[in-house]
């Protein structure tokens, strides 16, 4: 049995923000000597600001769409161990009442699943500027309290005496109108402002209204009951197996609970800098390949020339080599960003061209073609697709995806295999045994299609 205290944030409002709200969250409850552990309720890196580290520790991922209940379970238990608090965070299904407008479903993994599956206390993000009189959201059924967003320290009474009525739930406390929010989360993309220097001033925002007591008795839940699992166990599956993961500022985007199996079933986990290192660690079997900010250092990546040659004679010798988003881009021969070109890895025989999507993560489910090292044949893998990449295939580049719209969403060369979908692999477990099993080399022979 294990009993974490534990509660959900999250906005009903299309267009509201709720990672100020988390962050200023952290921060005043992280003064007060407790330490948080945030999760994220779809495994995307959508909200992966400043690398995703909040008040010093490395956010999480669950997703009902990825996930079943059972799987996400053990998941949530082995991502609190070490905190006094978890927090999943994301957005409810948003709805507006009295005014006959339908809401919109999030598409993907879903805040009201994890919070039905874990019995979490469910706290609503409010922007009060969005509010429109009579056109109230409707909020989730097991909503438990709120946080306000856009109140001035004079007007938090009213809005509080209001809400409180009309909802029949307390107001925990309120963030001020700061419209130089947003511009501080783009700068920590840009890391031009540090995660730590912004949760800062965000927790001195919230610290004077937070009702830090009446939230923590709100997150006292009963225990959670642990099951058997395999996943998250010392094992030996992988004893022997050297995995080299691609790690500095330009790509950092990856799920903990994948670099945490690969290490439990014994394989040697080693990080390498593409944009630093001049070679690949010594006899690594497997490059993992995550995304990150690779546009904002396409140009330092492009002047360092021995890492491709290392990774070019990783494939030769029919090693495997996996990537996703950015790392897609970088494996390829190069990347085209704002009309300017840059020489890339020169692994996969395409070009990478940058897009200007902004819209949110798409939930992607593609089949395999046929047999790959990823996985048989038929196989089915599920993950979030961004629109940042553009891939325009060369003659040899081939797809391993059997729906023809989808074919440029796994693609590959010999054994190197690259994806525009972000893939949490610990959340299928049969592609995560796939995706490290291998340690002789080998050549897939998969026509081009």
């Amino acid at each position: 049995m294990s009993n974490w205290p534990r509660l959900a944030v999250g906005t009903v409002q299309p267009t509201a923000d709720h990672l100020p709200m988390l962050w200023a969250l952290c921060e005043v409850i992280r003064r007060r000597g407790i330490q948080p552990q945030v999760f994220h309720s779809q495994s995307n890196f959508r909200d992966a600001v400043g690398g995703d580290v909040i008040c010093g520790v490395r956010a999480r991922y669950l997703d009902s769409w990825l996930m079943s209940p059972e799987l996400c379970g053990e998941s949530f238990m082995h991502g609190a161990q070490g905190s006094d608090l978890a927090i999943v965070a994301g957005r409810y299904p948003s709805a507006v009442a009295a005014g006959g407008g339908s809401g919109t479903k999030p598409s993907g993994g879903s805040l009201v699943d994890v919070c039905d599956w874990l019995d979490l206390a469910a706290l609503v993000v409010v922007d009060v500027a969005q509010l429109t009189p009579c056109r109230l959201p409707v909020l989730p059924a097991t909503a438990s309290g709120l946080l306000l967003d856009g109140v001035a320290p004079d007007e938090l009474a009213h809005w509080a005496t209001m809400l409180e009525s009309l909802w029949g739930i307390p107001v925990l406390g309120a963030l001020p109108p700061g419209p130089g929010l947003k511009a501080k989360l783009h700068d920590c993309k840009a890391r031009v402002t540090t995660p730590c220097a912004l949760c800062e001033q965000l927790g001195d925002h919230l610290a004077a209204s937070l009702r830090v007591d009446r939230l923590l008795q709100l997150a006292g839940r009963p225990a959670l009951t642990r099951r058997a699992s395999w996943l998250f166990r010392a094992g030996n599956k992988l004893d022997g197996l050297r995995v080299a993961v691609a790690y500095d500022e330009a790509f950092n985007h990856y799920f903990p609970d994948v670099l945490d199996v690969l290490e439990l079933q014994g394989a040697e986990v080693q990080d390498f800098s593409p944009l630093h290192d001049d070679k690949l660690p010594d006899a690594c079997d497997v490059i993992y390949l995550g995304g990150g900010r690779l546009a904002a250092f396409a140009p330092d990546l492009a002047r360092n020339s021995c890492l491709p040659v290392a990774l070019r004679d990783h494939v030769r010798q029919g090693k495997r080599i996996y990537a996703e988003g950015d790392g897609l881009a970088y494996l390829c021969q190069q990347v085209q960003l704002s009309g300017a070109a840059y020489a890339m890895a020169g692994v996969l025989p395409a070009v990478a061209v940058a897009q200007q999507d902004l819209s949110p993560p798409e939930p992607v489910e593609i089949t395999l073609a046929q047999h790959h090292w990823l996985g048989s044949g038929g196989s089915k893998l599920r993950g979030y697709r961004t629109g940042e990449w553009d891939i325009r295939r060369l003659a040899s580049l081939a797809s391993f995806v059997a729906e023809r719209d989808r074919s440029l969403d796994l693609v590959g060369y010999h054994n190197a295999a690259g994806s525009r979908l972000a893939l949490n692999f610990a959340a299928q477990p049969q592609f995560l045994q796939r995706f490290a099993s291998g340690r002789r080399p080998h050549v897939d022979t998969i026509p081009v299609r």
